[in-house]
């Protein structure tokens, strides 16, 4: 701090081993650098455990025991060994390096032949688990597996470089297609469908991987509100379903078909697209499929104002949610239901539904649920006089989408427009415009909190 500003520092620490090159000159040589200090320690280390100490560098983020295991073919011993020799770090069932330690070990892992072979394994570990992770989001286990894909987030991350680095086209469409559904939850939007892109436009194949990637481009773009891209690469994906003769894949896409022409505004076209995908699925058997087409069709017709048909559908797909035990859709169907009432003027039955969809959306982390949820509850606050409250939720929302990249629906525009307007003539703009500020600066724990109380 006393030779370098903090702007210089930053810059430096982008290679934090070189920022180092002083110290006091009567200090023992191996504490003058950083780099001589982490050496010194390296140098204790016996031939095994220094090869260990290397190998290690090729996760980020840290690992399990069982990913060192399998990956890095460690033991416990000789793990507990580096955590004793403070080269290794160990908390919540993760060993982990210090970021400036994993540089090190990433130069000395560089020095071994097998490193890119490391790389591939540590690569192809990391698939089988998002392949297995895959199934369990749409299932009981929910919050689990989430929690699972958020832990090793970075070390899935690293595993797409390394496939697309290998040239391993097939791989990488898997990977993305497998973890759309974690980024869409856990609000990873923008890094997502970045991600489907990048493996899209890497590898061009006609395959069956590529119909999982374009599902995952085409819901993350249409949930960042780009629906006109949404349009195309659902399209894409249409006339690839029909290539393979994958009646469920025609299915869904007709459903994100639907989706986007919805969010363009036309209903008519997304009322035949949901209907069309809705009929496939049932022919098919497809229930998954089936319930999020009725779902849709509830979601268009309470933007139509016909709330009897609104609920009808969404009591039908509350029940096919139930049967497969996708938890989060049913919490998004009792949503629906909650705005369904609360439009209605059934202010009592929609605050219980949406406070219960809250309080579920916290524990998954699921921002998108709770932003739906927020809105319709900052509505009903203004229809029973407590604007100050009103405002305050809608900065966080503000907050949450600033965040996340979740892009307002035109229903959930429309909902905004009215709650901002009847709050700026209620509150005045200066008081509107503190009470938002407050609401902004919430904590994503704190706006549920805040939602939450009576």
């Amino acid at each position: 701090m006393k030779a370098l500003s903090p702007r210089q520092i930053l810059e430096r620490l982008e290679q934090r081993l070189p920022l180092l090159t002083g110290g006091a000159r009567d200090a023992p040589e191996r504490q003058r650098t950083l780099r001589a200090t982490i050496e010194w320690s390296h140098e204790l280390l016996t031939d095994t455990e220094k090869l260990l100490f290397a190998r290690l560098a090729v996760f980020r983020g840290g690992c399990t025991l069982e990913a060192a295991e399998e990956v890095v073919e460690s033991n416990l011993d000789a793990l507990r060994s580096l955590v004793d020799k403070s080269l290794l770090r160990f908390s919540r069932e993760r060993f982990w390096m210090l970021e400036t330690i994993r540089e090190y070990a990433i130069e000395r892992l560089e020095q071994f032949e097998d490193a890119d072979a490391l790389r591939r394994r540590h690569a192809e570990y990391f698939l089988r688990l998002a392949e297995e992770a895959e199934p369990h989001l749409t299932g009981r286990q929910q919050a689990t597996w989430l929690e699972r894909l958020e832990a090793e987030h970075d070390n899935l991350r690293l595993s797409q470089d390394s496939l697309r680095h290998a040239g391993l086209g097939a791989e990488e469409l898997e990977l993305v297609g497998a973890l759309m559904r974690f980024w869409y939850v856990r609000g990873h939007l923008r890094e997502g469908h970045s991600r489907c892109e990048e493996a899209l436009g890497a590898h061009d194949d006609q395959s069956r991987p590529r119909l999982k990637a374009l599902f995952g481009a085409g819901l993350l773009a249409h949930r960042l509100g780009d629906y006109r891209r949404a349009q195309e690469l659902m399209r894409e994906r249409l006339a690839l379903a029909f290539h393979f003769e994958d009646a469920e894949g025609v299915a869904s896409s007709m459903i994100g078909l639907g989706l986007n022409a919805q969010g363009l505004g036309d209903h008519e076209r997304a009322a035949a697209a949901y209907t069309e995908g809705a009929e496939l699925a049932r022919a098919g058997g497809y229930i998954w499929v089936l319930a999020v087409a009725i779902a849709n069709l509830a979601d268009l017709a309470q933007e139509q104002g016909d709330y009897a048909q609104a609920a009808t559908r969404l009591e039908e797909s509350l029940g096919l949610f139930r049967e497969l035990g996708d938890e989060r859709k049913i919490v998004e169907t009792l949503i629906g239901l909650g705005t369904v009432a609360s439009r209605e003027g059934r202010r009592d039955e929609a605050a219980a539904l949406l406070r219960e969809s809250l309080e579920y959306a916290e524990a998954l982390v699921d921002k998108e649920l709770a932003i739906w949820c927020l809105g319709e509850l900052a509505a009903l606050a203004v229809s029973g006089g407590e604007v100050e409250r009103a405002a305050r939720l809608l900065g966080a929302i503000e907050t949450l989408r600033e965040e996340t990249g979740h892009a307002a629906t035109p229903e959930e525009r429309r909902v905004d427009e009215q709650t901002r307007s009847a709050l700026a003539t209620e509150l005045g703009e200066e008081h509107f415009a503190a009470a938002l500020l407050i609401g902004r600066e919430m904590t994503f724990e704190q706006t549920v909190a805040f939602a939450l109380q009576s």
